[in-house]
């Protein structure tokens, strides 16, 4: 019985693995799937202070903001390179905030990080709130709360 050799990896090994990518989510109101990557620690770091200014009454920035960073942080092209940029962060605001959350809900698990409502604006706990893309794909209906195609 011959013996399997590990390989051990080097410092130089690590630093230059493709980490980031992790998952996929397809969003059929956009017309195809939307590519996740993992955060790096500094970006973990980054939102947890950006989280903890959300959350300050003496700032301007609202739950909109966090949920248009954390989007953008965390969509990216085949290679693991982010969409956006921080200019992009205004025209993110204006997409549908109930296709984005569940975007950044899906990433969120792919990274283990827990979003709270406060940060993200997520209120789809909450009676009467809007069902996430899963809940409106087994219900047949669209983003705009009737049957897909009726717009």
């Amino acid at each position: 019985m011959s013996e399997e050799r590990r390989r051990v990896l080097s410092g130089a090994d690590i630093l230059r693995a493709n980490d980031r990518i992790v998952g996929e989510i397809e969003v059929p109101e956009w017309g195809g799937t939307v590519l996740l990557r993992r955060l790096s620690s500094r970006q973990i770091e980054q939102w947890d202070e950006f989280a903890r200014q959300i959350r300050d009454p003496d700032t301007d920035l609202g739950p909109l903001d966090g949920l248009a960073l954390m989007f953008a942080q965390m969509a990216c092209d085949e290679q693991g390179e982010p969409l956006f940029t921080g200019a992009d962060l205004e025209k993110l605001k204006d997409k549908a905030a109930e296709i984005m959350r569940t975007v950044v809900d899906r990433g969120a698990e792919l990274n283990n990080i827990e979003l709270t409502p406060d940060v993200t604006g997520d209120d789809r706990d909450t009676p009467g709130t809007s069902k996430t893309l899963q809940e409106r794909a087994e219900s047949k209906e669209g983003v705009n709360g009737g049957p897909e195609g009726n717009d």
